[in-house]
């Protein structure tokens, strides 16, 4: 059973991602061919919406690998660090004592981060842990952070998984058009209406996800993490 986030982050990109492959076999007439749908049960069956979660979460995390780094680390540490010029230098300092309350982990102090940039991280890094399961179902979780948790992954999960979305996309549209020199030319309307809606997905691949919209998500979701761990008493 797929949680919330895993649904809605994971699951629901992969469906996209995979959606062109849907209508190529709807607009062929393929729907109800008995290996389809021997194929399709089995997948079903056998856990195919988990295996698809995992396979997106894996490009997703892929992607945030690659995108932190240009972003001067995660959002939550550069958030916290005392170096560099903060946006809002109160709400960074608000934010590092609700942190330090919650989690008992006493981030480092201004003189302390610059001699250890590396140490320094790496605390925020644990602290952060301990206050992500906020973000997660449960009860202890917040359903203002959850929210944002999961626009977040669906944001990057989106983003990671483009390339394979496009060349699905790809390959769809060019076996529809390629049938029309089949037999499967009776379905020429099906077919030509198969193309359009593919070319939308392909569109949509093409267009939407994008660095900075992964940017602003992880943005509006590390600041709802904080701001929770700020209303939070401190953590037995």
């Amino acid at each position: 059973m797929l949680s919330v986030y895993e649904r809605r982050a994971r699951l629901l990109p992969g469906l996209l991602g995979i959606a062109p492959v849907s209508v190529a076999i709807v607009a062929l007439g393929l729907k109800e061919n008995l290996v389809i749908a021997v194929v399709t049960g089995f997948l079903s069956a056998a856990g195919g919406g988990y295996a698809l979660s995992l396979i997106i979460a894996r490009f997703g995390r892929r992607v945030e690998d690659r995108l932190w780094p240009t972003w001067g680390g995660a959002i939550t540490t550069q958030m916290l660090r005392t170096r560099g010029t903060a946006i809002n230098a109160s709400q960074r300092d608000i934010w590092r004592e609700a942190v330090t309350r919650y989690t008992g982990i006493a981030l480092l102090a201004e003189t302390e981060e610059l001699a250890d940039e590396a140490r320094a991280d790496d605390t925020i890094r644990a602290a952060i842990g301990q206050c992500r399961p906020l973000g997660f179902g449960g009860p202890d979780g917040k359903l203002a952070v959850q929210a944002e948790n999961i626009a977040y992954g669906f944001e990057r999960n989106t983003y990671g998984f483009r390339w394979p979305a496009r060349g699905i996309a790809v390959a769809c549209i060019l076996l529809l058009l390629a049938s029309l020199k089949t037999d499967w030319h009776i379905y020429l309307a099906s077919v030509a209406s198969g193309v359009v809606i593919d070319i939308g997905f392909l569109l949509y691949w093409s267009l939407v996800p994008s660095t900075d919209k992964t940017r602003k998500a992880a943005d509006r979701y590390a600041n709802q993490l904080l701001n929770a761990v700020a209303r939070e008493p401190q953590k037995d």
